[in-house]
């Protein structure tokens, strides 16, 4: 039975812009996409709700591996905004690589759509597309309004149908290791086998963490770029434990908070 951490009381203050200020917003989408023919309609709406609501979006992506109709599905959100995509070839990812292929992969994806889209933007989101219902957008554009000196804002990313929070790979509350071992005493005996050795957080406030993803993440455009041409690379798994998440590697560059809104309810499939 996963152990259940209740979180009702916020660690830190949040202030927002004036809801006028949404229309100045310019917002870069971006997703690592496979096999999206079931989660198709609910990639549109987002996409859709968060272009409509601010001043300019793009949306781009990387996908392989697919055996369905992704790519037509995905070339088709041209209707909606400013699309365009990655096609990799096929790579054969396993419980032992994929971290370290994801890493490779979302470097490829933000470092190509800045070479298409430029870096004018105020805010990226990168997210998932195992979407098992609609992203509650309302919560998204809420975030492009917080004030203050944040880095990244992390959805709350639902277990099943539960409202606990499942990120055990990238969730590192503040003072935390890096290494999930530290974390999960009984990490190599679960790990790909049960999910009984997790931990699920039910976060009922917003809360400052060290690391988050949850399937959905905002991050400052600025400081990503900064990131970006000091290491030429946002994503790095070298001198990290093993099974390190490329997520813990980046919050660890960001120098502004890492917060977590409890009402951005991300639910995947739970891969």
């Amino acid at each position: 039975m996963q152990e259940i951490i209740n979180i009702t009381s916020s660690n830190t203050e949040i202030e927002y812009e004036d809801l006028s200020e949404l229309k100045s917003k310019r917002v870069l989408l971006l997703s690592m996409v496979n096999n999206c023919s079931h989660s198709y309609e609910y990639i549109k709406n987002f996409i859709v709700n968060i272009s409509k609501n601010v001043g300019y979006s793009s949306f781009h992506y990387i996908t392989n591996n697919n055996i369905d109709g992704t790519v037509f599905l995905l070339e088709n959100l041209s209707k909606y905004t400013n699309t365009t995509g990655t096609i990799l070839p096929n790579i054969s990812i396993n419980q032992s690589n994929r971290l370290e292929i994801f890493a490779r992969m979302r470097n490829i994806l933000f470092n190509n759509s800045l070479a298409i889209a430029g870096c004018n933007f105020d805010y990226v989101v990168i997210f998932d597309s195992d979407l098992i219902c609609n992203i509650p957008h309302q919560s998204v554009l809420e975030s492009f309004l917080v004030k203050g000196e944040w880095s990244s804002i992390s959805a709350n990313s639902i277990f099943s149908s539960m409202d606990y929070h499942y990120d055990v790979f990238a969730l590192r509350l503040l003072n935390e290791s890096d290494n999930i071992r530290d974390i999960y005493d009984r990490f190599d005996q679960g790990y790909g086998k049960s999910s009984s050795w997790i931990k699920l957080y039910n976060f009922e406030t917003w809360f400052e963490v060290k690391s988050a993803f949850g399937g959905l993440t905002i991050y400052k455009m600025p400081e990503l770029v900064s990131i970006l041409e000091r290491d030429s690379f946002l994503y790095n798994l070298e001198g990290y434990p093993e099974y390190t998440c490329e997520h813990v590697t980046l919050a660890n560059k960001l120098a502004g908070k890492k917060l977590i809104n409890p009402n951005i309810k991300y639910a995947g499939t739970i891969t």
